[in-house]
């Protein structure tokens, strides 16, 4: 008896659940077949529109263009838009919160409170916080690299095409070049969505996905004279920069491999570290155990 009031509430919310799970069994038992299939899918629908409309208003709230560029300039846009990564913070934040009120009381409420605000600024796809401060330019370098070898690769097929005695539109450009990309896919098909809106407007916000690339300003720019001064001055421009860009696109390997030398140097840097650690643990375990003879 004196377990089954400790557990008063417990088994109050348990049995209400039995008791409604039995009637919703009780009830499809009761009708038909074919009706029977009928609730069930209305049944079906109930719970996704339980379940898809809250995550629609959701999106509505969070939705910012700031945001969304942000994360496209990371290269993160293909797999979680902001208003996802910002439902998902809030979803960690408010369970941690609620753990912390239930398992901390008075002065050693701070220090957790501390950790739920800084998991909260670490999920933040903006300023401030440690996402804007090292998360955001770790993944735009890498995206700037990954970005500046298909710019090579457009910028060769523009020069292709400005020998062709048809001129094209940059829409049509863009949807015969599109195929040959895979990190710009996304930011092509965007261009020539924008593009019909307006020109400018359509090359401001490419660049602005793409922050501090200059091969991305020069394609843009290269984009802006086929379509005001044609193919000719546009091949003229092409053959007067061609060392500048051969250059360019040789530091760019450069920078790349230089990335890729840091990391692994700061990963091994980092694992032998925690094998000096591990060593001296061990050495201080040995003589304690000596010492006490265990």
């Amino acid at each position: 008896m004196q377990w089954i009031w400790n557990h008063m509430l417990s088994i109050l919310l348990f049995g209400a659940l039995g008791c409604t799970l039995l009637a919703s069994a009780l009830v499809l038992i009761s009708i038909d077949g074919g009706r029977r299939q009928l609730v069930m899918a209305e049944m079906k629908q109930a719970i996704k529109w339980g379940i898809v409309t809250p995550i629609q208003f959701g999106q509505k709230i969070y939705a910012s263009e700031a945001t969304d560029e942000l994360l496209e300039s990371m290269g993160w846009r293909k797999y979680i838009s902001g208003p996802t990564i910002k439902m998902i913070r809030d979803g960690i934040t408010l369970l941690l919160m609620a753990y912390v009120l239930m398992q901390f009381h008075g002065p050693e409420l701070v220090r957790p409170i501390v950790y739920v605000v800084f998991v909260f600024l670490t999920l933040t796809p903006g300023p401030p916080g440690p996402f804007y401060a090292f998360i955001r330019p770790l993944f735009q370098r890498i995206q700037r690299h990954r970005a500046n070898r298909e710019v090579a690769l457009l910028i060769q097929l523009l020069r292709n095409e400005t020998q062709s005695e048809v001129q094209q539109s940059v829409i049509a450009l863009i949807r015969q070049f599109r195929p040959y990309t895979k990190a710009l896919e996304n930011d092509l098909y965007m261009l020539e969505h924008d593009w019909r809106k307006g020109k400018e407007e359509a090359l401001a916000r490419w660049q602005r996905r793409h922050p501090k690339n200059e091969d991305i300003a020069y394609l843009i720019s290269l984009l802006r004279s086929i379509d005001e001064i044609g193919y000719t001055d546009c091949a003229k421009s092409l053959a007067a920069n061609e060392k500048t860009l051969h250059d360019r696109q040789a530091a760019n390997y450069t920078s790349k491999m230089q990335d890729l030398n840091r990391f692994l140097f700061i990963f091994n840097i980092t694992g032998v570290v925690l094998a000096c650690l591990w060593f001296v643990m061990a050495v201080f375990q040995w003589a304690y155990g000596m010492d006490t003879g265990l």
